[in-house]
């Protein structure tokens, strides 16, 4: 099974993030990043050396156990960035990415050829950057994260992520814009297509699903796919669990309480690290 969920962690920094690609990822992991000493300012945070340094990892390894938090985005939004940034940036020297010329994709494909290819492709087997949200933030009927915001949000519901970071975590500035590289506008068809793709992301995050009609072409469904009822559980779950996020940042403004608080992610972040040294001296 292709794993698309990927968690990030550093020491001294108590959260873990929970990394949806095109959703400002760049700029998380970059303050993340910058939280390690031995960090040098010219490393890229997805170099192989950024990614050692952030811990990156499938969330089926081991990791810390402390609060997640993640971000999502308008799924047109998300999926418009992501096609600019793979392929009409990947049109002068070829894509970044080996695994879409696998697929059978080309950076020269307009949208319309691109979002058609796609619609052929199993969703499990789609690349990890176009994946519908819900199947990053869910696994085996678990939703993972304690916290998700919107991506249009961000600038406002930082400070509870600086907050339960207990370091006041800086969320530098925006990297990886792709806005500057223009694309055609998206077709009546090619969305229609998307946001049945993306429906359940529509229905999950609270976006507005815009109304283009049943698709001329066939659209895969995930085999993971969730039904109304579930949608609406996991809905309530978001919003209780974001809901108990702030209400804890709002304690952690009482020194004594974060202190004490600080004392309990330090002791999970070391069990976390007596587990991995057990593991090696088993082997």
């Amino acid at each position: 099974m292709i794993e698309h969920s990927f968690v990030k962690f550093v020491p001294g920094v108590y959260v873990v993030y929970l990394s949806v690609p095109k959703v400002a990822s760049s700029s998380i992991s970059h303050s993340l990043l910058m939280e390690v000493p031995s960090v040098h300012k010219n490393i890229w945070e997805h170099s192989n050396t950024g990614k050692a340094l952030t811990n990156r990892r499938a969330v089926t390894l081991p990791y810390p156990r402390l609060p997640i938090f993640t971000f999502v985005r308008n799924p047109i939004d998300k999926f418009t960035s992501y096609y600019r940034d793979k392929f009409v940036g990947g049109r002068k020297d070829g894509f970044e990415l080996s695994y879409l010329t696998y697929l059978g994709f080309d950076p020269f494909m307009n949208m319309d050829e691109m979002v058609s290819h796609m619609m052929t492709i199993p969703v499990i087997e789609m690349e990890h950057h176009a994946q519908p949200q819900y199947r990053i933030l869910i696994k085996h009927g678990q939703l993972l994260p304690d916290f998700i915001g919107h991506f249009e949000r961000m600038d406002e519901l930082w400070a509870q992520i600086a907050q339960m970071s207990l370091v006041d975590l800086q969320l530098g500035q925006r990297r990886n814009n792709t806005s500057e590289k223009t694309v055609e506008p998206i077709s009546a068809q090619s969305m229609s297509a998307l946001c049945q793709y993306y429906s359940i992301d529509f229905a999950l995050f609270n976006y507005p699903k815009p109304n283009y009609g049943e698709p001329h072409i066939s659209v895969p469904e995930a085999s993971d796919a969730l039904d109304k009822n579930c949608i609406n559980d996991f809905r309530q779950q978001i919003e209780n669990k974001n809901k108990r996020w702030k209400t804890f940042t709002e304690k952690l403004t009482d020194s004594e309480f974060k202190n004490s608080y600080l004392i309990k992610m330090k002791d999970q972040f070391n069990q976390y690290l007596l587990a991995e040294y057990q593991n090696i001296q088993k082997q």
